[in-house]
């Protein structure tokens, strides 16, 4: 990301300084090639969108997925900053249909999740029914940040998963009940699941996913 452009409180120190969730740069660094499509669902402010972008290159697409509107708009700005045409910015949440949700947001800007206790309205739609409509390209690669939400997520993209196969990488995920929910998911089709960083599986928060 050296050399890249970003707003200084638009997140954590660590977006600035490089430093954010460094294993998982490692892991997207060895996974992008050029031409390759990233989906960044949980974009924020666009950190790893930034980074996809310069490693999948011109011939390659990254399709950032943000519903709240203070983190699209410095999404929005960084793409500006950086003069990058291969980051395509969704507003929506990704879900397993098509409408409306209520919108829950947190003192953090990181923290916000589709929920019924939510006092905004977001736009949501699944990924299958953007790749079969043509609006986005199928992935190579996905990262997944949405508050414990990751299984809706995933199975709004099981068309996509069955057919394409694309590596995952799901953010966050501290809470028992959830962490089955999207096992349960991968594991049905075909997906070897493994923890990011050094905790084992049973208490790791972060995960990769592929099939051989």
């Amino acid at each position: 990301m050296r050399g890249r452009r970003w707003i200084k409180g638009a997140g954590v120190s660590g977006y600035w300084l490089g430093t954010y969730e460094l294993e998982h740069q490692k892991i997207l660094s060895g996974l992008l090639r050029e031409g390759d499509v990233f989906y960044d669902v949980g974009a924020h402010a666009g950190f790893f969108s930034l980074l996809a972008s310069h490693l999948v290159g011109s011939s390659g697409a990254v399709y950032a997925f943000e519903p709240l509107p203070r983190n699209a708009t410095f999404l929005k700005k960084h793409i500006e900053l950086n003069r990058i045409s291969n980051i395509k910015l969704i507003e929506a949440a990704i879900a397993d249909y098509d409408g409306e949700a209520l919108f829950e947001e947190s003192e953090s800007s990181s923290m916000g999740k589709v929920s019924a206790n939510g006092k905004s309205r977001v736009s949501v739609t699944s990924l299958d029914s953007l790749v079969a409509g043509g609006a986005i390209s199928p992935p190579s690669v996905m990262k997944i940040d949405v508050e414990g939400l990751q299984d809706i997520v995933l199975k709004g993209a099981g068309g996509i998963l069955e057919k394409y196969h694309p590596s995952v990488l799901i953010e966050a995920v501290y809470e028992k009940d959830n962490k089955q929910n999207f096992y349960s998911v991968l594991t049905a089709l075909g997906y070897i699941i493994e923890p990011i960083g050094n905790k084992s599986i049973e208490i790791a928060g972060d995960f990769f996913a592929y099939k051989k």
